[in-house]
């Protein structure tokens, strides 16, 4: 008899067949959430929006159209 372990694939998780437990751990997966969370809030209270639109390199291209004259 062999006795090494094998690591699930995601096609024994999706079905099933694993023996690890997700849902025992779903204070340890509520408390990661909340850290990434809490970091994204800070960081935004932090630096705060960017509504600006930036673009750094590239070109530019200017050009100048003629004035319309009004008719009489």
């Amino acid at each position: 008899m062999s006795s090494e372990v094998k690591t699930p694939t995601p096609s024994s998780v999706s079905t099933g067949l694993t023996t690890i437990d997700f849902v025992g751990r779903r204070r340890t997966w509520f408390t990661m959430s909340l850290v990434v969370i809490l970091l994204g809030l800070g960081s935004l209270g932090i630096r705060g929006f960017n509504f600006g639109i930036d673009f750094k390199g590239g070109d530019s291209w200017r050009s100048s159209l003629p004035t319309l004259r009004s008719r009489p």
